[in-house]
């Protein structure tokens, strides 16, 4: 019993000493006290060897303890360069990226956090020999030491009282930040979410939607989800610096100025902006349990296409037969022009169409890699996918050459819609997931809950333009340039637009009737 409890204390220690940086950083910056900071190392040392007394197993001790290693010292690394919190959304990121985008967040940095401080301990904890306590041992292992343990937590609270009242109602966020502990938290809840809550029965919305009959040509509507572009790097916004150098001479198009998105990370935000269901009500589970509006275009005979540059369409276009992905098509990586290639032969019989290309973007750390070196327009720019070895003005200007290449990508898009007029009614949405963060605060990429993301997270980019006989007006859409929109009204509006009759509809989300 003495070795197994020597473990749990050497091991929890660790955990305290060597993987709570970003923890103890973030709470210091708020509480300014050293005898708080010892007491919050206190508790979490007691939480972490009570986790470990609770679970405690001989057929489980060392792969929980390996797995808390392996797992501690990649969410170390991840927190304390990118700032990013690890719970159940990022994990279900992780699960639903592809090898390539995950292969741009691997170097030799986080190899190193992984063998000393994953590998490493791991393999000692391996090896160790262990007298694993007997079915009563253990029973009388926790009778006796779950009580101490859950005392002594209460006891470490109750000197600090008005600090730990602060910690738990006022800064909530900030245990987001303990490690291994809410990285095992975050999994637990994915994969409760994930593998045993009960699949909701498929729910058929707008299954009576029809195609209204209109005069004239017949519709042919591009909806361009966009990657990581946030709304303050667009020129057409006020940013100081020129990334739309080709859009902004166009009098035609709009750019809404304060547009939000449902969520912080593409496996959130691009089902729901194809949904119905709005941010406030959004779940991941129902959401996928019931009618896109790809599917409801579907119904009313819309001709459709998706063609995907990104990791997929999370789910929104996996009922419709044109689905392309153009990633392996490639030698390298895609560019987002690629998508472009035959869609004349797709659009070439009139018929009302919806297409959706979904873009590779501004998809970092590596934004150098977005992009061909004809759009290098700002230099230095950072070619590392370690964001924290770069000086913050190489990191924007990568970044701001990725927003160069979306503009001349949207401007080939209008282009090709021009082209058509002749023979349809064209129009093109432009609507980034979300945001990006490019070190405010020592934040970096995407993906914090919601409710404490910065606002360069929760606000991307969204531009629109119609053609001349779309039955929709440039200039009233000019007069909501400055009004706080948001993808909620994606779904309504596309409806409208496509001249579409269902009662899933909802006019007060209807942009287009504001």
């Amino acid at each position: 019993m003495k070795k197994v409890i020597a473990t749990i204390f050497l091991t929890s220690l660790a955990f305290v000493f060597f993987y709570n940086f970003v923890f103890f950083e973030k709470s210091f910056a708020v509480f300014k006290e050293y005898s708080f900071m010892i007491s919050l190392g206190v508790f979490l040392f007691l939480f972490i060897a009570l986790l470990q007394t609770i679970f405690y197993s001989k057929y489980t001790f060392k792969a929980f303890l390996i797995y808390l290693f392996i797992t501690g010292s990649l969410s170390l690394y991840f927190m304390q360069k990118y700032g990013v919190v690890i719970d159940d959304k990022m994990v279900q990121n992780i699960f639903e990226t592809d090898i390539s985008e995950a292969s741009d967040l691997f170097n030799l940095e986080v190899l190193g956090y992984f063998l000393i401080l994953g590998v490493l301990p791991s393999f000692i904890i391996y090896r160790l020999k262990l007298n694993y306590l007997s079915f009563k041992q253990n029973i009388i292992f926790k009778i006796k030491y779950i009580p101490l343990l859950l005392l002594l937590i209460v006891a470490n609270v109750y000197f600090f009282s008005k600090a730990y009242t602060s910690f738990f109602r006022e800064y909530k966020p900030l245990r987001y930040y303990t490690n291994p502990t809410y990285p095992l938290y975050g999994v637990g809840k994915f994969i409760q979410r994930k593998y045993f809550t009960k699949k909701l029965k498929f729910q058929k919305v707008g299954g009576d939607a029809k195609l209204l009959p209109k005069e004239g040509k017949p519709k042919l509507f591009i909806f361009v989800t966009g990657e990581a572009a946030r709304a303050d790097h667009f020129s057409l916004n006020g940013y100081k610096r020129d990334t739309n150098p080709t859009l902004e001479k166009d009098s035609e198009i709009t750019s809404f100025k304060n547009f939000y998105s449902c969520g912080t990370e593409t496996a959130v935000s691009v089902p729901c902006m194809f949904s119905p269901l709005t941010r406030s009500n959004y779940k991941d589970s129902k959401a996928k349990s019931m009618s896109s509006l790809i599917d409801v275009l579907n119904y009313a005979g819309v001709r459709l296409l998706w063609i995907d540059n990104n990791s997929d369409s999370k789910g929104v276009a996996i009922r419709i037969k044109n689905y392309k992905n153009i990633k392996d098509s490639c030698n390298g990586e895609c560019r987002d022009f690629k998508m472009l290639d035959n869609l004349d032969d797709f659009v070439k019989a009139p018929k009302t169409t919806f297409i959706v290309l979904h873009q590779m973007g501004s998809h970092g750390p590596e934004y150098y890699k977005r992009y061909d070196k004809i759009y290098e327009k700002f230099k230095p720019v950072c070619t590392t996918n370690q964001l924290n070895k770069c000086t913050k003005k190489a990191i924007i200007n990568a970044y701001d050459n990725t927003i160069v290449a979306t503009d001349t990508f949207l401007t080939k898009v209008k282009e090709f819609l021009k082209s058509h007029q002749n023979k349809y009614k064209v129009a093109l949405w432009y609507v980034a997931d979300h945001g990006e963060s490019l070190g405010e605060k020592g934040i970096y990429l995407h993906g914090i809950p919601y409710f404490i993301a910065p606002d360069a997270q929760k606000h991307p980019a969204s531009i629109i333009w119609f053609g001349k006989d779309f039955g929709i007006s440039n200039q009233n859409m000019k007069k909501l340039k400055d009004k706080k929109l948001s993808q909620d009204y994606i779904f309504s509006s596309i409806l409208d637009a496509m001249d579409i009759n269902t009662s899933i509809y909802d006019k007060k989300l209807d942009l287009f009737k504001k």
